[in-house]
């Protein structure tokens, strides 16, 4: 056994062990005998992070990247430990790199929490940053001492290596005119590839080639690139890498676009000379064929002429831009970049190709398609979606076209062979209580389907629909999943859907406007009021004052498209949604007022009781005496609600300046002393009990009030007898979301929806401007029953005593029929910082850890099942994407 194996063998058994100084000297005498694999270099940077060495991690993660850029691996790990290290600039300069990198994850989010910690200037106090001490830890610093020289001589030689590349810049390839000149090359595998049975099989999702050229370089100046990959498991999505700086510390890379089947190319601007080039055929494992690969280069005048050829108005409209952007090369090189995929497009690609097709129904359900085309719009929209229709594999329906009013020109539309179609009715306005509605199709319980000409079912879709009928033969109300989809048959955009969700329904109609309902249920709906299919929210607003949850059904699977440039609704449609809602109301016994919010969307104003019920808001402290005081005085000063007191329960504050504020408070104010260890949940139970309102407010010292009425909207939801908690939209001092609600299956156990998202955003399907039912609040600022609370008792205060119980909490008032609710018409400024990442002692950790597998093994199922978000949604991130 070598040297170095013998080494690695030692730096395994320490790593095993936990001996992370044991293991972080191995390691560093593994790369003073070898110090250029980028992988060790990154193992290196584990073990040392583990030992609390947190600088000399960090520089090992940057020496993995100076060997290697194109790796996401040491990236990732080196902009998370910056953030850990509170190093928040740093951190989000390396996620970005790692966002550049074609294969890098999502970071989007990472850079918003990071974005929003430099515009609050909050930091947390971190705990980890101090240099152990120790023999062991003596040992592997003296190591990692050793490598710097070693690493300084690399260095000088790098920089020699790129100072004589520099030297030798050749002339620009081609200037204006001249013939193109191919440039032999070939493919040679690298990386993750294996020959077999005359293929190529990627072993990882990372397999490259060498693209070899003659003369080893390629000068500055335009190519063509192009290559065969065909029979690969997956759509691939090849990028060319090229070397800038020796080792690859610094690169371009190009994306490869579709050509023809099976053959990728682009069109690159170099504007320095080559180092070495690499070719990553796909992003995905298995077999696959790479066959000739076409290197030519451009003159100016060659290259305009394809790009003529190709997109003659693209390049106009480029050349346009010649006035602001005087740079002919960076104008073009932006114009002929390929972009990368979106991630709903990879998700389509994989959904797709895993997706059995639809199968046809065991049995005949009659359906009844209504597409109301009586708006003014380009009639080639109603013969798409009519298309659409008759398309389907099921067809066991009869499509009846709303055209009584409708302009001419969507007359005309509907051509005579599709209307000798027999299952295709010409109707006028649709009185669904008389002719032709009232003769019910044999066969069983027909369903209408309601439609505008601005809508596309997606191929197979009827059949899903029936079929989920056949499986849920008592539902009434059944809806699905949508896109948007562009004039070129672009889609994107998806609307993933939660299950029934009625608050969010009545403030926002997330259900859509394509929905599948029982004929008989809907008729009785609409009795004597008015309908359109193209807009059936006042008619379901009827519809499900009676309908118990168990009768609405909802099919994750995008089941339609629809146009994005389909028009708003006008004003007068608003108004009507907002009538509708309140007369809905009225017809419930609540008498409520409902204001139409910015984007269509409706804040109901519930009613209070009479008289109003008294609020104790409970704000657990210890010391900070700057930030309880501005809690206090921003809710006294602000809170319009006419009967509430304050209780603040002190934990052993021992500070002197929070004493004498405790000591003399404003009236209405008490203090509760709770000595002890911090024990969350300790602290809000015992104030709970001494509470004097039958509403409790919970409510943490770094909560400043915003707006008068945050307190009386909460207290009138938390007022309703299907209400448990209810949480505000909590925003951080630079006006970024916080918390709008908890979503369950998030991270180890749950994370706050839209977290970092802007303050005035309407969020993902209007979810940060509609109240809504969700599985959990926080505990920051929740509002709250005092029966309620009781009842399920409390918080945990045994197993779950600082993370978590919130949504424990939260989970037992649903079990007893209590559904949690967020509103974002109660907004407050939460001073947590967002900077606050991992629990990084040793300690905290561990009780993070105790209490995650506390809230696994009690709520496991509910946890990876949150009804109220959607499958399709990241577990990862926090921002409703995929």
């Amino acid at each position: 056994m070598s040297t170095v194996d013998e080494l690695l063998e030692a730096a395994e058994t320490a790593r095993r062990a936990g001996d992370w100084p044991g293991a972080a000297e191995a390691y560093g005498r593994v790369l003073l005998e070898d110090a250029e694999p980028a992988h060790l270099w990154v193992q290196y940077g584990h073990v040392l992070k583990e030992a609390r060495l947190l600088e000399d991690a960090a520089h090992a993660y940057r020496r993995a990247i100076a060997r290697d850029g194109t790796d996401p691996d040491p990236w990732l790990h080196l902009a998370h430990l910056l953030k850990r290290m509170n190093r928040f600039e740093e951190a989000r300069a390396a996620f970005r790199r790692l966002g550049a990198l074609p294969d890098g994850p999502p970071v989007d989010h990472e850079i918003a929490g990071l974005t929003v910690a430099l515009a609050s200037g909050s930091v947390a106090r971190n705990e980890d940053t101090e240099r152990p001490s120790g023999d062991a830890i003596d040992r592997a610093l003296a190591v990692f001492s050793a490598l710097a020289p070693v690493e300084e001589a690399r260095d000088r030689r790098t920089e020699a290596e790129n100072a004589r590349l520099a030297a030798e810049v050749p002339a620009e390839a081609r200037g204006w005119f001249g013939a193109d000149v191919p440039v032999p090359a070939q493919l040679d595998p690298q990386r993750h590839l294996v020959i077999r049975d005359g293929a190529f099989l990627a072993t990882t999702a990372d397999p490259q080639f060498a693209l070899v050229v003659e003369g080893t370089r390629l000068a500055p100046g335009w190519y063509d690139v192009e290559v065969a990959i065909s029979e690969t498991p997956g759509r691939p999505y090849p990028v060319l890498y090229v070397e800038t700086e020796r080792d690859w510390s610094r690169f371009d890379t190009f994306r490869l676009a579709e050509r023809a089947e099976g053959v990728y190319g682009a069109t690159v601007h170099l504007t320095a000379p080559s180092g070495r080039l690499r070719l990553d055929p796909m992003d995905i494992e298995g077999r696959f064929e790479a066959g000739e690969v076409r290197v030519t280069l451009l003159s100016r005048a060659g290259l305009l002429k394809r790009l003529f050829q190709a997109d003659r108005a693209g390049l106009a409209r480029c050349l346009g831009r010649l006035s602001r952007e005087p740079h002919l090369d960076r104008l073009l090189a932006r114009h002929v970049a390929v972009a990368a995929p979106d991630r709903y497009r990879r998700w389509l690609e994989d959904r797709d190709g895993n997706r059995p097709a639809a199968a046809a129904p065991e049995t005949k359900i009659p359906l009844r398609i209504v597409i109301d085309a009586r708006r003014e719009g380009d009639p080639s929209e109603l013969a798409a979606a009519i298309l659409s229709v008759r398309r389907q594999l099921y067809g066991d329906f009869v499509l009846d076209i709303i055209l009584d009013g409708a302009p001419a020109s969507q007359r005309r539309r509907i051509d005579a062979r599709t209307l000798r179609d027999p299952r295709l009715r010409v109707l006028p306005a649709p009185d669904l209580t008389g002719e032709p509605y009232d003769d019910e199709p044999a066969g069983g319980p027909a369903y209408y389907l309601t439609m505008s000409p601005f809508h596309r079912l997606a191929d197979g879709a009827l059949a899903r629909w029936v079929s989920h009928l056949e499986r849920h033969p008592g539902q009434t109300l059944v809806y699905a999943d949508s896109d948007l989809i562009d004039r070129s048959g672009r889609r994107h955009a998806p609307r993933f859907r939660p299950e029934w969700n009625e608050d969010y329904f009545l403030t926002g109609n997330y259900l859509g406007d394509m929905v599948m309902v029982r004929a008989p249920a809907l008729r009785a709906a609409v009795r004597g009021a008015g309908f359109e299919a193209d807009h059936p929210y006042p008619a379901l607003v009827r519809l499900c004052e009676t309908l118990a949850s168990d009768a609405v059904g909802h099919i994750a699977e995008i089941l339609y498209h629809e146009r994005d440039d389909r028009p708003r609704p006008a004003a007068t449609v608003v108004e009507a949604d907002r009538r509708a809602l309140e007369e809905s109301l009225a017809r419930r016994g609540v008498t409520a007022a409902v204001i139409t919010a910015p984007g269509g969307y409706r804040h109901i104003r519930w009613p209070l009781p009479v008289p109003a019920p008294h609020v104790t808001i409970i704000i657990p402290t210890r010391d900070h005496v700057d930030l309880l005081r501005a809690c206090v005085s921003s809710i006294l000063e602000k809170t319009d609600y006419p009967s509430f007191d304050i209780l603040i329960v002190d934990n052993g504050s021992v500070d002197a300046d929070t004493r004498a504020y405790l000591a003399d408070l404003p009236e209405r104010v008490a203090v509760l002393p709770v000595p002890g260890p911090f024990n969350f949940s300790r602290l809000n139970n015992r104030a709970v009990a001494e509470a004097r309102g039958s509403l409790v407010a919970l409510v943490n010292n770094d909560v400043m009030a915003m707006d008068a009425e945050w307190l009386t909207e909460m207290a009138a939801q938390a007022s309703r007898p299907g209400i448990g908690a209810v949480g505000a939209k909590l925003l951080y001092g630079s006006g970024h979301v916080q918390h709008a609600g908890i979503v369950l299956g998030i991270g180890s156990v749950a994370g706050h929806g839209h977290k970092y998202a802007e303050g005035d955003a309407v969020g993902y399907m209007g979810r940060l401007a509609c109240a809504q039912a969700v599985s959990a609040v926080t505990g920051a600022c929740l509002v709250v029953d005092k029966g309620k609370y009781l009842a399920v008792g409390g918080m945990d205060e045994e197993a779950l005593q600082v993370a978590f119980n919130d949504v424990d909490l939260c989970l037992k008032l649903e079990q007893r029929g209590w559904r949690s609710l967020f509103t974002p018409h109660a907004r407050l400024r939460h001073l947590e910082s967002v900077s606050r990442g991992l629990d990084t002692s040793p300690e905290k950790a561990a009780r993070f850890l105790e209490e995650a597998a506390v809230m696994q093994a009690r709520w496991g199922e509910r946890l990876r099942d949150d009804p109220y978000y959607s499958p399709h949604l990241t577990r990862a991130r926090e921002d409703f994407t995929l």
